[in-house]
């Protein structure tokens, strides 16, 4: 009997291993190869593990702040009214616009050019259809009513950041994907082409045109599987022309680095940035409300749109209790915080104009 469990056991751990190894969801891993040009472009890379430089300061009123303000629930018991999607490229040089997904995935439109960031439509935030955190608001837009996209931006590997099935249905629309490294590696074993994949390290730069889009730190951990922790990169993103500079938070934590970007590329005019799903657990690798306000102060930006909230429910917090704590810490009005329903279009001449607080009228 005894042997007869020891190979019963083998069994499902060699069954598990190649299930993680096959199974195409879970993404794929860096080779030899890879791991020596991560060597060559990032300093933070060891050989196997990206080691963040960043250190975040421990806050002294951290349970000051998360210290509930709303009474609702994780997801709401009421509906989360969205707008159907509408796009429309045609803008002035000076001109742009974003259209929030839901959760982390905006669309940006700006010189002529279709930016698609983190977009994750599928039903859960999961790598399997029948388990993990499900969305509790319609997506905006259906897959064949999206636009050409330009680009698409991915700022880390989680699964409500990179899920396999949007990507996959999504894919025939996308000219060229840009990730942080180690990321491709993903989107290889999901079936993308590696010849529409540019894999970039923190402060690398790429130019499409008049657009400049910079790679720029985040403080996050990665990974989609086990043991993969922290072996691909996480990123924000800076996209920039003569006229307009856009930030895109991705996950990460309050540090430095929002300094460090303003000091290398000047005042931004929209900051789009992580605001819900924290807690005292995981302060370290996600903003606090207040958190958000600072890196936002940091980054000398008059606009603020925040996300990764409204959609799943990946932490204990109400659900609303983010953008109340926002609009709290920022009772001087000192920074536009700009708060659209899911699927609206914002235009960059009239970002003074979306400030409805529309989560109130819901339980």
């Amino acid at each position: 009997m005894l042997k007869i469990s020891i190979f019963i056991f083998i069994f499902i751990i060699l069954l598990l291993i190649f299930f993680t190894i096959f199974y195409k969801p879970f993404g794929g891993y860096p080779k030899k190869k890879d791991k020596l040009n991560y060597l060559k472009r990032d300093k933070n890379y060891d050989g196997k593990k990206f080691q963040n430089k960043y250190y975040v300061n421990p806050n002294k009123n951290s349970e000051k702040y998360v210290r509930a303000i709303s009474k609702k629930g994780a997801k709401p018991s009421g509906v989360i009214p969205t707008k159907k999607a509408r796009f429309n490229i045609n803008f002035k040089g000076d001109e742009f616009s974003v259209t929030w997904l839901g959760h982390s995935s905006n669309l940006i439109q700006i010189c002529n050019m279709n930016i698609l960031f983190d977009p994750v439509f599928s039903n859960r935030a999961s790598p399997f259809k029948f388990i993990g955190s499900k969305r509790y608001v319609e997506v905006p837009i259906e897959y064949d009513k999206l636009p050409i996209i330009d680009i698409l931006a991915i700022t880390h590997d989680h699964y409500d950041h990179l899920d396999y099935d949007t990507i996959l249905k999504i894919d025939s629309k996308v000219k060229k994907y840009i990730v942080p490294l180690g990321v491709e590696c993903h989107l290889i074993k999901f079936g993308i082409s590696d010849s529409k994949i540019i894999n970039m390290a923190w402060w690398e730069e790429v130019n499409f045109d008049s657009l400049k889009i910079i790679c720029t730190p985040a403080v996050h951990h990665s990974g989609r599987k086990i043991f993969d922790k922290d072996k691909f990169l996480c990123c924000s993103w800076l996209i920039k022309n003569e006229y307009n500079t856009i930030f895109e938070s991705g996950d990460t934590g309050y540090s430095n680095h929002f300094t460090e970007i303003y000091e290398k590329y000047g005042k931004i005019d929209l900051a789009i940035m992580e605001c819900g799903q924290y807690s005292l657990s995981t302060k370290n690798i996600h903003m606090l409300p207040q958190e958000c306000y600072d890196a936002a102060k940091d980054l000398h930006t008059n606009n603020l749109i925040p996300i990764h909230w409204a959609t799943f429910a990946l932490s204990n917090d109400a659900w609303d209790d983010c953008i109340e704590r926002l609009l709290l810490v920022n009772k001087n009005n000192d920074i536009n915080i700009i708060t659209p329903l899911i699927g609206e279009t914002i235009n960059s001449n009239y970002l003074n104009k979306h400030k409805d607080k529309w989560w109130r009228n819901i339980k």
